[in-house]
C-alpha cells in the first residue's frame, strides 16, 4: 500500500542519522534566494523538486491549521483533548495495527510528515499537516516532491532568527553526498538513492570531504548532479518501517537540533 502510494522510498533508508556539525555547515551554504547549495570553489547544487524523486502531481500540499481537518483527525486517532497526539504514540499506533488499510495508511503518513518529511521541533504530531491527509485516497496526486523542497527552503530562510531548523535535512544530506566525485569510493547505483548510503560510507565521505581546518567542501562535485535522489524515509523500529532508531530520539536529538549560526 505504501509503494502504490509512492512512498516506497521511506522503507528503504540506508541510514538513520548524520553529523549535527556536518548539517550545520550544509545550512549555511544554501542560497535560498536561488534554491542552491553554494560550494565556494567548487560550484552550485540544485534544489529542486526534481532531485526528490516521489509524488509530484499537480495537486498543492496543503499544510495549515484546518478546524475541520483537525477534527477529523483528532475523531479517528481517538484524541479527546485539545492536544494533537505525541508522535511516540502515533507509532505506536502503527506497530499494532493489522490492517493494511485507509487508516494504516493515513497514521504512517501522519508520522512521516510530522517526523520526516517537514518535521518541527515538538515531539508531538503537527496538525498542519492533516489537511492534505483527510482524502488519504488522493495524496498520490499531490505533489510531495515540491512540498519538501519549499518547506526546507523556508524553515532555512528563517536559520539564525531561530536556533533550530526543521524541514527535511536527510534530503538535503543525501542530495549534496550525491552531488561529490568520491574518486576511489564505490558509491552503489540505483534508486531510491538513500537505500545506497549507510552509515560507515556517509562517515567515511564526510572524513575525505572535511578539510584540515575542519569545514568541508573539499572534494570537487560531479560534472553533472544526479537526478535520482529519492529523498523519502522514516526512522521508526515498527515492523511495518524497519530496524532504524526510534522516531521520538530521531526527531529530538537529529531532524530539529541547533546550530550555530557563525559561518567557518
Amino acid at each position: 500500500m505504501i509503494e502504490d502510494a509512492g512512498f516506497g522510498g521511506l522503507l528503504k533508508i540506508g541510514f538513520p542519522t548524520f553529523p549535527l556539525g556536518f548539517c550545520g555547515w550544509l545550512l549555511r551554504r544554501f542560497d535560498t534566494d536561488y534554491c542552491e547549495l553554494v560550494i565556494k570553489g567548487r560550484g552550485r547544487i540544485p534544489v529542486t523538486s526534481d532531485s526528490v524523486l516521489g509524488p509530484n502531481g499537480g495537486g498543492d500540499v496543503k499544510y495549515c491549521l484546518d478546524e475541520d481537518a483537525i477534527a477529523f483527525m483528532f475523531d479517528r486517532f481517538g484524541v479527546s483533548g485539545r492536544y494533537s497526539p505525541t508522535v511516540k504514540s502515533i507509532e505506536n499506533s502503527l506497530k499494532h495495527m493489522k490492517s493494511a488499510d485507509e487508516h494504516f495508511l493515513r497514521t504512517f503518513m501522519v508520522l512521516a510528515v510530522s517526523s520526516f518529511l517537514c518535521p518541527t521541533t515538538s515531539l508531538r504530531i503537527s496538525p498542519r499537516c492533516f489537511l492534505a491527509l483527510v482524502d488519504i485516497g488522493s495524496i498520490r496526486e499531490l505533489n510531495w516532491c515540491e512540498f519538501v523542497v519549499e518547506q526546507l527552503r523556508k524553515s532555512i530562510s528563517a536559520y539564525g532568527r531561530k536556533s533550530s531548523v526543521s524541514g527535511c535535512l536527510f534530503y538535503l544530506v543525501n542530495l549534496y553526498l550525491d552531488s561529490l566525485d568520491t574518486r576511489d569510493i564505490q558509491i552503489p547505483d540505483g534508486a531510491p538513492r538513500i537505500s545506497a548510503w549507510n552509515k560507515k560510507l556517509v562517515n567515511k565521505v564526510i572524513e575525505m570531504d572535511m578539510k584540515d581546518n575542519g569545514s568541508f567542501g573539499k572534494c570537487l562535485l560531479k560534472r553533472r548532479a544526479p537526478d535520482n535522489i529519492k529523498s523519502r524515509g522514516a526512522s521508526s523500529t515498527s515492523a511495518i518501517l524497519g530496524g532504524i532508531p526510534e522516531i521520538a530520539d530521531f526527531v529530538s536529538t537529529n531532524v530539529a537540533a541547533g546550530y550555530s549560526a557563525q559561518k567557518k
